[in-house]
């Protein structure tokens, strides 16, 4: 069966929002998923820091485990400030970089912007070497 006009017909509509609602669906759980890790992560930590202090198991857990010793901090104070993860602001709907940035103690509240400063520059187009406007040309 043929539809004279695919792009109007309902059929292309329920396409659209499908693919919408899919979309949708999926990057809200990969988002959940990664709070959840955290949160695992973050709870494995503080049950684990009655036998070894939690400063060591980050040092320690970082170099073995190639996560960085900011994003295993990070586990740690969503655990100590959530211990029961239902209870995060916004639930679901609510990402790691949110939960950061504005949830937790030790993040920053606001974002600075960097004042930019710009130098001109010859840039070798061979090596790609580069030398400031105000040096002179030694090649």
């Amino acid at each position: 069966m043929k539809i004279t006009n695919y792009w109007q017909s309902d059929r292309y509509k329920l396409l659209v929002n499908d693919c919408k609602s899919t979309f949708t669906e999926a990057f809200f759980t990969s988002n959940w998923v990664i709070v959840e890790a955290y949160h695992i992560v973050g709870q494995r930590l503080r049950e684990e820091s009655q036998f070894v202090p939690v400063t060591d198991l980050v040092h320690y857990l970082a170099e073995n485990t190639s996560v960085s010793e900011r994003k295993l901090w990070y586990a740690v104070q969503l655990y100590d400030k959530f211990p029961d993860i239902d209870k995060l602001p916004e639930g679901k709907a609510i990402t790691m970089n949110k939960v950061i940035t504005k949830y937790l103690p030790d993040s920053p509240k606001t974002e600075t912007q960097c004042q930019h400063q710009f130098i001109m520059v010859k840039q070798c187009l061979k090596c790609k070497a580069i030398l400031p406007l105000d040096k002179p040309d030694t090649s």
